[in-house]
């Protein structure tokens, strides 16, 4: 997969699950697969409704992870697949008082280094690339 693609991908999958997960309990990492290889899917060829299946495999994914019990260290993995692009994520518990707040993803652009701990002067701006989520 090219780099302008791996991007795509990371954009669109930020864009995504910030619109589609409710859950907001954990801040969550997008890794798309570097070595996906020829026939990988462009992001904007995905529907609707497998963006919205991947949300809810997502959602059922975090609601099953308790936040006390996880090591920040070793933070538990899930892959999801839209088209057919492996993009692996992971989760890391929200400090109690930022549970329930946005954002979702704490690396919401590709190759920006992310410090889940880092927000502590107040909520982190909003997520925006210029682009609306898929209908």
């Amino acid at each position: 997969m090219t780099d302008d693609l791996q991007a795509e991908w990371h954009r669109a999958t930020t864009r995504e699950l910030e619109a589609r997960v409710k859950n907001r309990m954990f801040f969550v990492t997008i890794e798309p697969e570097e070595t996906a290889g020829e026939g990988t899917t462009d992001p904007e060829e995905v529907d609707s409704p497998t963006w919205e299946a991947v949300a809810d495999s997502v959602e059922r994914w975090l609601e099953g992870l308790d936040p006390k019990a996880i090591d920040p260290d070793a933070p538990p993995s899930f892959q999801v697949q839209p088209g057919n692009t492996p993009i692996e994520l992971s989760a890391t518990p929200k400090k109690e008082k930022r549970q329930g707040s946005d954002p979702l993803i704490v690396n919401p652009f590709p190759g920006v280094p992310y410090f889940p701990g880092s927000f502590t002067t107040g909520p982190p701006p909003e997520f925006d690339d210029g682009t609306e989520p898929a209908a």
